[in-house]
């Protein structure tokens, strides 16, 4: 089954409370669906994706502009036999720990073989680090802001009762990478990418928060490499997806429901790979799970499909 790979730029204008994160960006699109198209439009599409097969379309998490997650293959590093190496290497070791994004232009490199240690080589001071295209500079800004709790009752506030709201400014536009399957209609994505740039994303959208205008939605495509993938999305495995785990990062989430009228809006706990995380085995677009069994409801489940793309490994 054949995919076309479209990247969605977006400019987040506010503050937004929410991630940009595959499965929530997913349910949006599921939302948006349900609410524009007919009820065997909607539920022949919730059915695609709970069957395990190639589903209707994969998503990834948003990243900033032109930069995608740091491959993290490479470390085996020789000993240094003198102090200065040494030195060197730690430095190294402790900037690269904390990079997440590097140019569209590395990615590539490291998608077609060169790893950390090639990177290494090069490596002279944060500059030289620049120059080759790891991003130092952090892409977003997050600010805390002390709100208080309201009686709806009485409409007043609770005394004492303060909490702390992390809100996220972006300094850059973000880039959302969507494969489409072949033969499923492309205008029921492109609506429902206008239907959330009118309502807004995330938790508060309703108030202002997470308000996105879309900059452009256009084709794109990836190098094709085998031997390992690596996830730009969330992911939640199947039986026999990846012989063998070369990097990975564990995430916990407790999902939330936009139904209004669904009494628990809440889904059980569940665990998930997160993006970035490297996975030796056959490169492929039918990966990963819908999770049931998070809540009562049956007809709720969890999207847990990675975006994958393939790396020499």
């Amino acid at each position: 089954m054949k995919y076309q790979t479209y990247k969605w730029t977006i400019d987040v204008k506010n503050a937004a409370l929410t991630p940009f994160q595959s499965d929530t960006i997913w349910g949006h699109f599921i939302w948006a669906i349900k609410l524009q198209q007919s009820d065997d439009v909607f539920n022949k599409i919730l059915n695609e994706f709970k069957q395990d097969e190639y589903k209707p379309w994969i998503i990834s998490n948003a990243f900033p502009n032109n930069q995608l997650p740091l491959v993290r293959l490479g470390m085996d590093f020789d000993k240094p036999k003198l102090k200065t190496e040494a030195i060197k290497l730690q430095n190294f070791k402790d900037i690269i720990s904390q990079v997440q994004w590097v140019s569209r232009e590395l990615f590539d490199k490291m998608q077609d073989g060169m790893t950390l240690k090639d990177i290494y080589e090069q490596f002279e001071d944060i500059k030289s680090l620049n120059e080759l295209g790891v991003i130092i500079t952090n892409t977003e800004v997050v600010n805390v802001v002390e709100k208080n709790s309201i009686n709806r009752l009485t409409n007043t506030t609770i005394e004492g009762a303060l909490f702390s709201q992390p809100e996220t400014f972006y300094r850059t536009p973000l880039d959302i990478y969507i494969k489409i399957r072949d033969g499923f209609d492309i205008n029921i994505i492109k609506e429902a990418i206008h239907y959330i740039t009118q309502t807004g994303y995330g938790k508060k959208a309703s108030t202002g928060k997470g308000q996105i205008n879309t900059i452009s939605f256009e084709p794109t495509s990836f190098n094709e490499a085998s031997g390992a993938f690596i996830t730009l999305s969330n992911y939640i495995p199947k039986h026999k997806d990846y012989s063998d785990c070369l990097y990975t990062k564990v995430g916990t989430k407790k999902g939330k429901i936009a139904d209004a009228d669904e009494p628990n809006p809440f889904k059980s706990p569940f665990c998930y790979y997160q993006y970035g995380s490297i996975f030796r085995g056959i490169v492929s677009d039918n990966k990963g799970k819908m999770l049931d069994g998070l809540h009562p409801n049956s007809n709720i489940v969890q999207y847990g499909i990675p975006f994958t793309v393939g790396i020499k490994a």
